[in-house]
């Protein structure tokens, strides 16, 4: 099969990854048209790291189809592999794959949600919280092969580490990160179940299906379930705007529907949001964006009830 791309979008793909990946973005719809019995394609416009399209395959029905950009090849693979773990269970499944990434084939053939409404886009702050509860009860299970996978501790030590040697003025947020390395490793002590963790579950990686809300996009990184939180409550409170109320309000909830201790929650909470902020800022230097959300994280972490 042959897919056409408007003039607009060709000329998008061809900026942001250059002649070479478009051509091959058009030969992998080709293939694997015929690999997996593939029709009715229709491109998702979210220039980001991958490529999404929506499809029917003549062997699973409604699919994904997600070719994967040049960058991000652990993501990538650990997605898969975790989607494969599961099956199902409170994810999209998995269908097919075909990663070799020496070879720089990155394909996979997953479930689609229908209608697929984005959690994000419920208006109602409450139900985006029980929603989030109801996934992460009972979500977590051991992986069958620890080797595959990265541990949140290597995340979160690695962070550290590449502020300390980056090359971009991260004075500030290499404290940040150092103080929330230190933190973390103290209540690893108790905290040290080894599950397999999403690590990004916010509500665009959260999506209605039949009535339903599924999961997708799954880091696919090993840990302890507490460490689930943080990412959640950094989008629902300081993300977009710094909400002091609101943050409060999530950890009241979140103490009682997952029986977290809520110290533990605010100390995840500062956690992810340090190590996610230099993710970001080890690459494109630090901002101050990046610096009030990580005084704001401190100032909730040290906050007493």
């Amino acid at each position: 099969m042959i897919y056409n791309f408007t003039e607009n979008q060709k000329n998008k793909i061809i900026e942001k990854w250059g002649n070479d990946f478009y051509s091959k973005i058009l030969r992998d719809i080709e293939i694997y048209s015929g690999k997996w019995g593939l029709s009715d394609f229709e491109f998702v416009e979210y220039y980001s790291i991958n490529f999404i399209f929506f499809c029917k395959s003549g062997l699973y029905g409604d699919c994904v189809l997600k070719i994967g950009g040049s960058i991000q090849d652990y993501e990538f693979v650990a997605e898969y592999n975790m989607l494969r773990e599961y099956n199902g269970r409170k994810f999209v499944k998995a269908y097919e794959g075909d990663i070799d990434i020496a070879n720089k084939k990155k394909v996979m053939l997953i479930e689609r949600c229908i209608p697929g409404k984005r959690l994000a886009e419920e208006k109602s702050f409450e139900k985006r919280l029980a929603v989030f509860s109801e996934l992460y009860n009972g979500l977590h299970i051991e992986p069958k092969n620890t080797g595959i996978y990265d541990s949140y501790e290597k995340w979160v030590c690695d962070a550290a580490e590449e502020c300390i040697n980056s090359q971009k003025d991260l004075k500030e947020m290499g404290v940040q990160m150092q103080k929330a390395k230190n933190i973390f490793l103290e209540i690893y002590k108790d905290y040290n179940k080894q599950m397999l963790l999403h690590i990004d579950i916010f509500g665009d990686n959260i999506v209605s299906d039949n009535g339903n809300y599924r999961l997708i996009d799954p880091k696919g990184v090993i840990g302890d379930p507490v460490f689930e939180t943080g990412q959640f409550i950094f989008n629902e409170c300081c993300e977009n705007s710094i909400e002091p109320e609101k943050a409060e309000i999530i950890f009241d909830y979140l103490e009682k529907s997952l029986n977290i201790p809520e110290k533990i929650l605010r100390y995840c909470f500062y956690i992810e949001t340090i190590r996610f902020i230099c993710y970001y800022t080890a690459k494109y230097g630090a901002e101050q964006f990046d610096i009030d959300r990580a005084n704001f994280a401190e100032a909730v972490m040290n906050k007493e009830k």
